[in-house]
């Protein structure tokens, strides 16, 4: 299971066919859910990928707003 997280973490999410660039851990984890049919804890994600060296970075969002539009909102989909 450890090996199939941690593949999964370093493929592009859009190689796959999701609709965003760069995964977040709650993304990864509804990947793992809808792909491998389980469900991990974020803490165990975490610690899986700190064992391989993988480090996330925090993403950096060039858009801040109180209340997002929603055409925005219906535009970005479920993830």
């Amino acid at each position: 299971m450890r090996g199939e997280v941690i593949r999964l973490a370093r493929t592009r999410p859009q190689a796959l066919g999701y609709p965003f660039a760069l995964w977040t851990v709650q993304r990864l984890q509804r990947a793992v859910a809808e792909r491998l049919g389980v469900r991990l804890a974020p803490s165990r994600i975490w610690k899986w990928l700190r064992a391989e060296g993988l480090r996330w970075k925090p993403q950096q969002s060039w858009l801040t707003v109180d209340r997002q539009a929603p055409a925005f909102v219906a535009q970005r989909g479920r993830w």
